[in-house]
Order: structure tokens, then sequence, then C-alpha cells
């Protein structure tokens, strides 16, 4: 979870091999989509 919006779009690219970045509560979390359509969750 990121502070910035700026900051999880960084996070994306650098260690999620994803773009972008989704709002939840009120962090950000990196990636533009949540999840990927495969059940719940960022697995690495």
């Amino acid at each position: 979870m990121y502070a910035t919006q700026a900051e999880a779009e960084k996070a994306a690219k650098l260690h999620f091999n994803c773009s972008g970045a989704h709002r939840m509560g009120n962090q950000w979390m990196p990636c533009a989509q949540h999840g990927g359509g495969q059940g719940s969750s960022h697995s690495h």
C-alpha cells in the first residue's frame, strides 16, 4: 500500500510487472486493476 498514486504506479512497474494504480481506502495499490480476474489478489 502506498500513500500516493505516483508511488504505487512506480512500484507497479518495478515490482509487479503491471502498470497503473488503484485506490484502496485512503491509500494506493499497484496495478490498474485489483487481482486480474484470478480469484482473490496479489499473489507473487
